[in-house]
């Protein structure tokens, strides 16, 4: 079962893994990167016709704590190359690069806004400003969102500068590459990366939609709610990262409220996620740790409220410090409840939990890094993979528990029609007992008082039997019958079986015929063994006729020993017989618990032994009893 699990989650993951890829492939810029040498970046070898170049930050000349326009850099102190250690020591600045193309020809640049506010000039000419890059807090205003330019070179060089300004954000933001080639390139470019965007966006969306109905549908299933919160909250977040396609949806959207809620909506998701799996698995997450992970992340929920970017970006380095571990415990106690449980659930939720920490560490370690490592975008197939593994886990999971009501609905039904057929059989023999000892009292003839007193034996007989099938079906059902398994000679077991039922069956007119071809003995539980033997002999005497038979023959069946229990009364239908050891079963018209065949096998098993049932050539049933042998063999 382990390995079929493993291999359907496999190929699921295979499945997933491949769409992510294609969507990252079909909607990917494609771009081909260019170095970056002397502050010069040669884009006459490529085609961009078809190809978009990717000139990266890192390399360009670069002016610390300097806003130089074109014509201003004669007299400015000597440049240095920009690295990415670079953000988060300056926190205004200015780039310069010289790009070799063709004279005569039309491109398009797209340039994101560098660190929050930018000013962009192409050949000395100004183009559209991003927020407006100060030399202070006071005089800058920030923005994130991505200008597109055209020009036509009139040289084979193109002097591109670039501002930017930082004063509202740790670490000094993103440096983002510009990207050169024919413009309708740039557009398709474009268009792909929204077109992903919003169709991730899109799906988490409706994943938040349906799964928020299912919680309002079934509320005693909490975790359906915090799913929704964490899809909802993953395409938020999606939204307001990386290209920041929000803010250029809503324009309008103010840059500090986009920065609140992009840090939100990153709360949220985490702590969805784990509410989400602590529902899915109660028990699994110690109590007081998630309380005090939740309170954690309330309170810097609050401090995201309450104060600037340039004060609570700082605390997010906390916030990773805590989250990180936190979710490696996460996957270690998944791990734990694997070896435990084969719930292919556990597999999905434990790849998902793997996905959502690598999308977390992407998100927070590298994607200020993804440009010149060649990761870019990582966060979102991770996301893909996080949220189709649990989709899909949350549907095992429902359909399990639905099965689980089903099943517990049909339980809850037998154990009505069982208790109320009990109860009605035990009212014929305590009221024949009763009516037989109430006659007693008034009779004084010997002969007549023997009958009475073989009546109320035998309905007392019956009371037990049908109180002991009760027992044992508890502690079988329970799992606390325990067994006592020791050598039982054969003939020393049919002498008794001669003596406890041959009175019982002469009253009853029925012969009983004991014989043996085996003297070896048998291994199994004295004790469980006359519980099987009453319910086999006195169910079969139920339907033998007057005049007829019932024989126990024991006898060699291979390495074990056979005890045979036949009778001659009317058999079972051929197309019932497999269903004559469930629980509940009664063949013909009699009255009954139908308990007796369930505790025959079920005891048997216990035993270490089976038993075979079929219809008899001269009519009736034979039961077959296997029992293990032991003692001597037989030549």
């Amino acid at each position: 079962m382990m390995k079929r699990n493993a291999l359907g989650m496999s190929l699921f993951f295979a499945a997933v893994v491949l769409v992510a890829v294609m969507l990252m492939w079909f909607t990917g810029s494609g771009a081909v990167s260019v170095p970056i040498a002397g502050g010069s970046a040669d884009l006459t070898g490529l085609d961009l016709h078809t190809q978009i170049a990717a000139v990266q930050p890192e390399g360009m000349t670069y002016y610390p704590n300097l806003h130089l326009a074109p014509g201003e850099f004669e007299n400015a102190p000597a440049p240095r190359s920009f690295t990415d250690a670079d953000k988060s020591q300056v926190q205004f600045g200015t780039y310069r690069i010289t790009l070799c193309l063709e004279a005569g020809r039309t491109y398009a640049l797209r340039a994101m806004a560098v660190n929050f506010a930018q000013r962009l000039w192409i050949d000395g000419a100004e183009q559209e400003a991003v927020g407006w890059p100060g030399e202070n807090a006071a005089s800058t205003s920030p923005a994130a969102r991505t200008v597109l330019c055209v020009f036509t070179p009139q040289s084979g060089e193109t002097e591109i500068v670039l501002q930017y300004a930082n004063f509202v954000y740790r670490g000094g933001g993103e440096a983002y590459p510009l990207y050169v080639s024919e413009y309708g390139n740039i557009i398709r470019m474009e268009q792909s990366l929204l077109f992903r965007a919003c169709m991730i966006a899109g799906c988490m969306l409706t994943l938040f939609v349906f799964y928020l109905g299912m919680w309002l549908f079934f509320q005693r299933r909490p975790y359906f709610l915090a799913f929704s919160v964490s899809c909802l909250a993953i395409a938020l977040h999606g939204l307001l990262v990386g290209q920041k396609f929000l803010t250029r949806l809503l324009p309008s959207l103010n840059w500090y409220a986009a920065m609140k809620l992009e840090y939100i909506a990153l709360i949220v998701m985490i702590a969805a996620f784990i509410l989400y799996i602590a529902g899915m698995f109660p028990g699994l997450l110690h109590r007081k740790g998630l309380a005090v992970y939740l309170a954690f992340s309330a309170a810097f929920f609050l401090v995201v409220l309450a104060t600037q970017p340039a004060v609570y970006s700082w605390g997010l380095l906390v916030f990773q410090a805590v989250s990180v571990p936190y979710g490696l415990y996460i996957i270690v106690r998944l791990l734990m409840r694997m070896r435990r449980s084969q719930d292919p659930e556990n597999l999905l939720i434990l790849a998902g939990g793997c996905a959502f920490l690598a999308a977390i560490l992407a998100e927070a370690y590298l994607h200020s890094r993804a440009v010149q490592t060649g990761i870019s975008g990582l966060d979102q197939p991770a996301m893909l993979v996080f949220i189709f593994a649990n989709m899909v886990a949350l549907a095992v999971r429902y359909a399990r528990t639905e099965r689980e009501l089903s099943e517990m609905t049909e339980l809850d039904r037998m154990k009505t029609e069982f208790l109320s057929q009990a109860s009605h059989d035990l009212k014929t023999p305590v009221a024949a007992m009763g009516l037989a000892l109430e006659r007693l009292k008034d009779v004084k003839d010997e002969a007549r008082r023997g009958h009475f007193l073989a009546a109320a034996r035998r309905s007392q007989g019956d009371m037990a039997r049908l109180v002991g099938n009760l027992l044992s079906v508890a502690r079988l059902d329970a799992g606390s019958q325990r067994y006592h398994i020791a050598p039982l000679p054969v003939e020393r077991l049919l002498v008794k079986i001669q003596d406890k039922y041959e009175d019982v069956l002469e009253l009853a007119g029925v012969e009983l015929d004991v014989s043996a071809d085996t003297q070896r003995d048998i291994l199994c539980d004295e004790n469980m063994l006359w519980s099987v033997l009453d319910n086999l002999i006195y169910n079969a005497l139920r339907y033998t006729p007057r005049g007829g038979a019932i024989r126990v023959k024991a006898g060699r069946d291979g390495p074990c020993v056979a005890l045979t229990i036949s009778d001659t009364g009317p058999g079972v239908p051929p197309e019932q017989l497999p269903y004559v050891f469930e629980r509940g079963y009664i063949a013909g018209d009699k009255s009954g618990t139908g308990m007796g065949l369930y505790i025959v096998k079920t005891v048997m098993e216990g035993m270490g032994g089976f038993v075979q049932v079929q219809n008899a050539y001269s009519g009736g049933l034979c039961f077959t009893l296997s029992f293990p042998g032991a003692g001597r063999e037989e030549f």
